[in-house]
C-alpha cells in the first residue's frame, strides 16, 4: 500500500528525495522569502501595549577598570546557590507609523515615564520626572532597545535593510531542513555574509501568514553571542492579517542564557493597520525643561508654547542657550554665540562697578589729605 507522506515529513527521513523540510517545501526560496515579506509588510502600522517581563539568570561581573575606575570589560558569571535572578516587568506602548515614524513610552501607575517619538525628520526623547530631553537627527536600527521592541518579534532591520531583504541578498541563503522544534515550519537560512555580519535562522509558519514563529541571530555565525525569538501566540486581528501577542526572547548560549524576555500584548488596547491621528508622532516639551539639541549641538533650557513638531521656534524660545563640544558632553558649557548681549550686558556691568570703585577710592583720598594733623 502506498502512504503519501507530507513533505515535511519526507525531508526529516530523506531530505534529497522531498526538498528541504517546512511548510512551503515545494516553494522555490524566492517563493518562500516572498511569502514572508508579504507577511511582514502587511502589518503597515501598529500601536500596541505591550507587558514585557525581563530576567537575567545570570550577573555581569566587571573584570576590567579604567584607571579612573570606570568599567571596561564584564562577564557573565553563575549566581550564587539560592540566589534568585534580577527580575523586572515593564508596561510599554510602542507606536509604527505607515512611514516607519515610531512612537514608543514607558509607563507605569503614575502614567508615562519618559517617551520618544521620531517624526520622520527629528527624534525626540522626554523625561519628564528627571526634567531632561534631546533631540537628534533620523532614528537609528535601535529605536527602542532591541530586547524590548515589539517589532523584533516579526522583523529585523539591520544596516543591510529588512530581514526579507537580507535573506534574499545573501549568496549563501538556502531553504534548510526543519529540526524537531520546528515541524511544519519552512526553514530559511542565511548565514554571515562576512565577520561583521549576522547570520540569520528563520522558521515560517505557514498556518499563521508565513510570519516567523522562531528567528535566531547569530552575530558573527556564533550562536553563543546570539539571541533566538519565538512566538508562541497569534491573533488574526482582521480577515487574513495575523499579528504576534506573545514571545518569549533568549539571549546568549542556548543553554546558559543571560537575558530572557516575555512579551505579552494587551489586545483589547492595541491597534493594527488603523489610522492614526496627525500627533501621533509629536511630542511637546514643556517649559523649564534641560534639553540638548544634537543636530546643532546647543543646549537649553526649554521655553513656552512648543508644539512637539517646529523644532526651529523650540530653540527661539528657549532660555539660557549654551554651545557644547564633544557629542552628548554636557560640562564647561560657555554662552552660545546667539546670545551676545548677555556676554556683553556682563562686562558693562563689571566696567561699572571697577568705575564706582575708582571713584569711591579717589574720593577717599582725596577726603585724607584734607584733614590735619
Amino acid at each position: 500500500m502506498l502512504v503519501r507522506l507530507p513533505c515535511w515529513v519526507a525531508g526529516i527521513l530523506l531530505t534529497s528525495v522531498c526538498g528541504p523540510a517546512g511548510g512551503a517545501a515545494s516553494d522555490s526560496l524566492p517563493d518562500t522569502i516572498n511569502a514572508f515579506q508579504r507577511a511582514a509588510v502587511s502589518i503597515r502600522s501598529f500601536d500596541v501595549y505591550v507587558r514585557i517581563d525581563r530576567a537575567w539568570p545570570l550577573k555581569a561581573v566587571i573584570v576590567e577598570r579604567t584607571k579612573d575606575g570606570k568599567p571596561l570589560a564584564a562577564e557573565w558569571r553563575d549566581r550564587a546557590p539560592g540566589e534568585p535572578p534580577k527580575k523586572e516587568t515593564l508596561l510599554m506602548r510602542q507606536v509604527l507609523g505607515p512611514n516607519g515614524e515610531r512612537r514608543s513610552a514607558l509607563l507605569d501607575r503614575d502614567g508615562k515615564t519618559w517617551e520618544k517619538t521620531f517624526d520622520g525628520e527629528v527624534t525626540r526623547f522626554l523625561d519628564v520626572r528627571k526634567r531632561d530631553a534631546w533631540l537628534d537627527g533620523p532614528a537609528d536600527l535601535n529605536f527602542i532597545e532591541f530586547g524590548l521592541d515589539y517589532l523584533m518579534l516579526y522583523e529585523s532591520r539591520t544596516r543591510d535593510g529588512t530581514l526579507a531583504e537580507v535573506l534574499r541578498s545573501r549568496n549563501g541563503t538556502r531553504l534548510a531542513a526543519a529540526g524537531p522544534e520546528d515541524l511544519g515550519m519552512a526553514v530559511v537560512e542565511a548565514p554571515p555574509h562576512q565577520a561583521t555580519d549576522i547570520g540569520f535562522r528563520v522558521a515560517l509558519d505557514p498556518s499563521h501568514g508565513m510570519l516567523p514563529s522562531r528567528i535566531i541571530r547569530s552575530p558573527h555565525g556564533s550562536r553563543d553571542e546570539g539571541s533566538e525569538t519565538r512566538v508562541t501566540m497569534y491573533r488574526e486581528v482582521k480577515a487574513g492579517l495575523w499579528v504576534p501577542v506573545k514571545a518569549a526572547a533568549t539571549f546568549g548560549p542556548p543553554n546558559r542564557p543571560s537575558y530572557v524576555v516575555e512579551f505579552e500584548v494587551d489586545v483589547a488596547r492595541s491597534r493594527w493597520n488603523e489610522p492614526l491621528s496627525a500627533d501621533t508622532f509629536a511630542l511637546p516639551i514643556p517649559e523649564g525643561i534641560r534639553v540638548k539639541d544634537f543636530r546643532r549641538g546647543v543646549a537649553f533650557i526649554s521655553g513656552e508654547g512648543d508644539t512637539g513638531k517646529e523644532i526651529d521656534r523650540l530653540v527661539e524660545n528657549a532660555r539660557e542657550v549654551f554651545v557644547f563640544g564633544e557629542r552628548g558632553k554636557a560640562p564647561g558649557f560657555a554662552p552660545a554665540p546667539r546670545r551676545p548681549f548677555l556676554l556683553g550686558l556682563l562686562v558693562g556691568i563689571h566696567v561699572v562697578c571697577l568705575a564706582v570703585i575708582y571713584l569711591f577710592l579717589r574720593l577717599r583720598g582725596k577726603s585724607s589729605k584734607g584733614v590735619g594733623p
